[in-house]
């Protein structure tokens, strides 16, 4: 074994959630043992993404037709939420003309 498949082999993954989008955090990683602490690492820093926008598609209602109206008064329209951005969803606006 080499120094770099102990390594992979003893890294640990450390999952941060509800941080806030567009923020700079720094953190600091140390280890205890029965022998005492070890070298702490860092300050190190992350800035966390900023929010994008929603992103929705277009779904068929019926894959083997080409539309989504059931008489000459009605339609069906569906969609899918790709994204919410990072973001909750507080409106949907459905916008149509003839």
């Amino acid at each position: 074994q080499t120094s770099s498949d102990d390594q992979q082999q003893n890294s640990q993954v450390l999952k941060i959630e509800k941080l806030k989008p567009s923020t700079s955090y720094r953190f600091t990683i140390f280890a205890k043992s029965r022998a005492g602490t070890g070298q702490q690492t860092g300050p190190s820093t992350f800035r966390t993404l900023d929010r994008q926008i929603p992103d929705f598609k277009i779904v068929k209602i019926d894959e083997n037709k080409n539309e989504t109206c059931f008489n000459d008064r009605s339609c069906l329209i569906k969609w899918s939420i790709e994204s919410d951005g990072g973001a909750p969803i507080i409106r949907t606006e459905v916008l149509y003309a003839k």
